[in-house]
């Protein structure tokens, strides 16, 4: 299966997600660092959408890798905040608005990896078309 879209960059990775709100009163309108995440994101995801939205049902790929001083080079699984899940939202969010496809209920896999390892921090993002697999092969 090739990705349709695929790219990596160097991104100071944002922590803030969307469970980071602000609550006035009855209000609830996004914090200061939420709005500052959605702006790096959206700044990185604009420079690699497709001319038109993709359609049909697809898989989108993401991998975070922070930065972090380690006595060895080697790459390991993140296990703290923020968690993936939450990342994830904001990416697809912003992958939304900027025209990766129509609606993100497309996305019928999503997958989010964290790592840290002693490089820069990067993304990677990679977007597949799904095919429908046959009745008979489930």
């Amino acid at each position: 299966m090739n990705s349709i879209i695929e790219f990596h960059e160097l991104f100071d990775i944002p922590s803030a997600t969307p469970q980071q709100r602000k609550v006035h009163g009855k209000a609830n309108y996004p914090s200061r660092s939420l709005s500052l995440a959605r702006a790096s994101w959206q700044a990185l995801l604009e420079r690699h959408a497709p001319p038109e939205p993709l359609d049909g049902p697809l898989r989108l790929v993401v991998e975070l890798l922070y930065h972090q001083k380690m006595k060895d080079e080697g790459v390991r699984y993140k296990t703290t905040r923020p968690d993936g899940v939450n990342i994830l939202k904001l990416v697809e969010d912003v992958m939304t608005e900027c025209g990766y496809w129509h609606d993100d209920r497309q996305l019928s896999v999503e997958e989010i990896t964290r790592y840290v390892w002693c490089g820069e921090e990067m993304v990677r993002i990679k977007i597949f078309r799904l095919e429908d697999k046959d009745e008979g092969n489930h």
